[in-house]
């Protein structure tokens, strides 16, 4: 049996749905804001371009963020940059506004030695954190976009997981990594 197939021009039209899970991957991957608009604009031009008709909805989302994946690796060599937390740090000033200090202070200290946990960890491992935790993938379309098996992204998991825990250990100790 077929997968039932889409125009280009529809796909690209509900490819634009995806927009922001597509940021979300550019934004683990490149590390910075203008980057990923970069990044992502050039993976919707080349969905733009593409000639053969797209699949059905159900693995759209995913051909998206393997495209945003390519272009990555296209434009940075390989190798995606360190990531910077930096703007979490904003939403973080906008729970303050409106809920208890005492338990923002709290939440926003955690918050900010998960991330400093996050941010050390290798690009691929963030990767599969965000599309994992951030978007509630399960592990076939996540080995999909990462271009890798089930195994590896339970594995990577597993050991991205393992390793905030240490480090988050350590900071608690006081014996920041």
């Amino acid at each position: 049996m077929t997968e039932p197939r889409i125009s280009v021009r529809e796909g690209v039209e509900r490819a634009l749905r995806h927009w922001p899970a597509a940021y979300g991957l550019a934004l683990q991957l490149t590390g910075e804001r203008a980057a990923a608009e970069d990044l992502c604009q050039e993976a919707y031009l080349r969905l733009c371009r593409k000639k053969s008709p797209f699949r059905e909805e159900g693995s759209l989302r995913a051909y998206v963020l393997t495209t945003v994946r390519n272009v990555a690796k296209d434009m940075a060599g390989g190798r995606p940059a360190a990531l910077d937390f930096r703007e979490m740090e904003a939403d973080l000033a906008a729970v303050a506004m409106v809920s208890d200090p005492v338990r923002v202070s709290t939440r926003g200290e955690e918050r900010r030695r998960v991330t400093r946990a996050v941010e050390r960890l290798p690009s691929p491992w963030r990767a599969a954190l965000y599309l994992r935790d951030g978007l509630d993938l399960s592990y076939g379309e996540i080995a999909l976009i990462l271009d890798t098996t089930d195994d590896v992204v339970r594995t990577t998991l597993h050991r991205a997981r393992n390793r905030v825990r240490e480090m988050l250990q350590r900071m608690e100790a006081g014996n920041e990594p």
